[in-house]
């Protein structure tokens, strides 16, 4: 049966005994990913002159984290953002009086962007 057979069988039942249907679909759908053993990556390697090892690995993973700060930092610089925008306000009081047409928000960006 062909994929335009099975189309024009779906179009002739009513709205609901096509949910049942879709629902069907889905379920086996499903049941075949679960089905389905996952492949091993060392096959994606092979034959292709690459050796990678375990510490390979495990130092690229390291390299590639060496950047990422960690939660206290993260925490740290937002504070050290905060706290710089509040001192630029406090010295610099035309901040505090946007210009017609201008919101605060929008004259700190403004003076953000400009440092």
């Amino acid at each position: 049966m062909s994929i335009e057979q099975l189309v024009e069988k779906l179009r002739g039942l009513p709205a609901e005994k096509q949910r049942e249907v879709l629902e069907l679909i889905e379920s086996l759908v499903e049941s075949v990913r679960a089905d389905t053993p996952l492949r091993s990556l060392e096959g994606l390697w092979a034959g292709r002159g690459i050796d990678l090892t375990r510490e390979d690995i495990d130092e690229a993973r390291r390299e590639a984290f060496l950047e990422v700060p960690t939660e206290t930092e993260v925490s740290n610089a937002d504070l050290d953002r905060r706290r710089e925008l509040v001192a630029r306000i406090r010295a610099a009081p035309k901040l505090l009086r946007a210009p017609e047409g201008m919101t605060s928000v929008e004259l700190i960006r403004e003076d953000r962007d400009s440092h």
